[in-house]
């Protein structure tokens, strides 16, 4: 009776001493232009093992083949399962790299696969640490190839990376201590990272780096260079990279003396048109709520922010004053901000040679001279003149044409009044907000006086009959 496929490939994978002509039949079934035995020279048995080899690398090329040249997906995910059961029997005790790895990087390298079969291997072979220690490699010298590909360069990094094979192995020992892993895992990030990414899974790692790979690198510094090439973006994209950096610096011991300067230059205009301005923001807050920021570093964001509110949408006026209000209560020495006295004119000087420079006249003169001493397109904060300054766009801003935003300056300088009493703006149900939003917003409110109009008699026309003389040819 003729035997099955699976029935052949069980037998051999359990006796393949016995069963050794099971590989013929299974070669011929998957590729029937298999190569058939030489005649025999010599000693029988060593020219039968070289035919056995031969066949054998013919039937994992063909295995392979079935995976990238897009057959069904259902055949793929059984020629998967084939390959990674002769990894497993190839060696017994051991893990053979030699065929993991090429089997996994026709997966990787191939369009045609299905997901089908990337799902059966992270869902049924990927939690076992010596298959996960393995794949690291394998994806660290694929992304190594492809970054020297891409930069038209050697193949140097690629030829730092072992081939895979016996050499390679590590014992279960080993891989339960974890440091392998650790180390495979940081290998396979550098080298991926070393890649031109495209614009989507580069914001993609930048959203997942801080909390997903910095804590089990081997040396988190390692991508300092990155983060600070992804900071010179700008946008969100440099949000994101400042939060890497934050990340770097609080728990890992980056000295970054120019974290707040990056942070100044990141707040423009444009922050307030972006899509992901919600998560920009709440960024900036996290950056800003220490306490110990120096305070004219603080008074130059609070300016910034007041600066901004001026032109900036009503909504995104409304998050400039909640991050002003915040930073106000946080940094005390920033109150002088608010109230600043104008200052007595200095008396002239009987010698011109002795005049002061032009910058110290414009602090003379401050703000009740009519003079803002806050230099805006100073990319430091500390040399801004901030802390010099006062917040006179709050005063504009209660004039502002949204009722809202007007309302909420009414509102801060009541907070700031009475600090026991009132709490930091959250800063969480503004940052979502926009045109439609604030217009739902006052349509929903419910009002406690509503303005009424009274006439003695009902209007019977649009203008009045002395405005006839104004309108020459209309009928009124």
């Amino acid at each position: 009776m003729t035997r099955s496929f699976s029935d052949l490939g069980e037998a051999l994978l359990q006796d393949p001493v016995s069963n050794a002509n099971n590989a013929a039949h299974l070669l011929a079934a998957v590729c029937p232009c298999g190569e058939a035995p030489a005649p025999v020279v010599g000693d029988a048995e060593a020219t039968y093992r070289q035919w056995l080899l031969r066949q054998y690398t013919a039937l994992l090329a063909r295995l392979r083949g079935l995976i990238a040249g897009g057959a069904l997906p259902i055949v793929q995910t059984r020629a998967l399962s084939t390959l990674m059961d002769l990894v497993r029997a190839e060696w017994p005790g051991e893990f053979a790299a030699a065929t993991f790895s090429p089997a996994l990087e026709a997966v990787l390298r191939s369009r045609k696969a299905a997901p089908e079969v990337i799902s059966a291997f992270l869902n049924k072979y990927l939690a076992y640490a010596d298959v996960r220690y393995h794949t690291l490699k394998v994806l660290a010298k694929a992304a190594a190839r492809s970054a020297a590909e891409a930069a038209a360069s050697s193949d140097s990094d690629a030829a730092e990376q072992p081939e895979a094979g016996r050499q390679d192995m590590v014992s279960d020992a080993d891989l339960a201590r974890n440091v392998y892993d650790r180390r495979a895992w940081s290998g396979a990030w550098l080298a991926l990272l070393r890649m031109p990414l495209p614009d989507d899974i580069f914001r993609k790692v930048l959203v997942r780096l801080h909390a997903d790979v910095l804590p089990h690198l081997i040396n988190p510094l390692l991508l300092t260079d990155f983060l600070t090439n992804a900071l010179d973006r700008g946008g969100l994209n440099g949000m994101l990279a400042l939060h890497g950096i934050f990340t770097l610096v609080t728990r890992h011991g980056l000295e970054y003396p120019r974290f707040y300067e990056r942070l100044y230059q990141l707040l423009t205009p444009a922050a307030f048109q972006a899509r992901q301005r919600a998560r920009f923001f709440e960024l900036a807050d996290v950056f800003l709520s220490s306490g110990l920021v120096p305070a004219y570093t603080a008074a130059a964001f609070a300016k910034r922010f007041a600066r901004l509110a001026l032109t900036a949408p009503p909504a995104g006026a409304l998050v400039s004053i909640a991050f002003v209000h915040n930073l106000l209560r946080r940094h005390p020495a920033c109150g002088v901000l608010l109230h600043r006295p104008p200052r007595p004119a200095a008396p002239a000087d009987p010698n011109p040679a002795s005049c002061a420079p032009a910058g110290e006249a414009d602090a003379a003169a401050g703000p009740g001279g009519g003079v803002d001493v806050y230099v805006e397109v100073a990319p430091d904060p500390a040399l801004s003149r901030a802390i010099e300054s006062s917040l006179w766009e709050l005063d504009s801003l209660r004039n502002h044409y949204c009722p809202q935003v007007a309302a909420v300056v009414g509102v801060l300088d009541k907070d700031l009044a009475d600090r026991k009493r009132t709490a930091e703006i959250d800063l969480a149900p503004l940052l979502p907000g926009s045109y439609a939003s604030l217009a739902n917003s006052e349509l929903t409110r419910r009002m406690k006086r509503v303005p009424t109009a009274f006439y003695a008699e009902p209007p019977r026309r649009l203008l009045d009959v002395n405005c006839a003389a104004d309108f020459a040819g209309w009928a009124i």
